[in-house]
């Protein structure tokens, strides 16, 4: 059986916003073993059927007269943590500045595969983007939103939905 992990990103929200079933809500707290920026946004995500097998589907979504800063560090980290464990730990970093930006939009797709069926997952994304123009501010903002996974859940598709502004 394979999850079907869907991360839509479109950019940066600085309140409350609902989408496809994903709430978000700045003002979110440190945790030992994520990243953290100052401007990260948190995002509740339903829960999801326990499988090691995910597909990762990531679409990002920028506003017309920005672009991702080739030469920073945009990335999408996926962290496990078992009960047993006391710290997030990194299972896979994808880098969000090998693929192609086409009409605003990045996206991709990937499989891979988690360390348990059983740990909780969390995904976290730092975007740093600026204007076209190289004249315009730029903006580093980052994301994070925590799957739950448990066997009576019969939803096997992850959707993760920001929608994009620049403050």
């Amino acid at each position: 059986m394979k999850l079907i992990l869907t991360i839509l990103f479109i950019g940066f929200c600085s309140s409350i916003y609902t989408y496809a079933g994903a709430t978000q809500n700045k003002k979110p707290v440190k945790i030992p073993g994520l990243p953290f920026e100052q401007d990260t946004t948190e995002v509740k995500i339903k829960p999801v059927t326990r499988t090691k097998d995910v597909l990762l589907e990531m679409r990002l979504e920028l506003p017309k007269t920005q672009d991702l800063n080739r030469g920073a560090p945009s990335e999408v980290g996926i962290y496990e943590k078992n009960d047993d464990e006391k710290t997030w730990s990194l299972s896979e970093k994808i880098s969000l500045n090998s693929f192609p930006k086409i009409d605003d939009m990045i996206f991709f797709r990937r499989n891979f595969s988690l360390r348990s069926e059983k740990s909780n997952v969390a995904i976290v994304a730092t975007v740093f983007h600026c204007g076209v123009d190289h004249k315009s501010p730029c903006y580093i903002q980052g994301y994070r939103g925590f799957v739950n996974r448990n066997s009576q859940s019969k939803r096997h598709e992850i959707e993760f939905a920001i929608k994009a502004h620049m403050k």
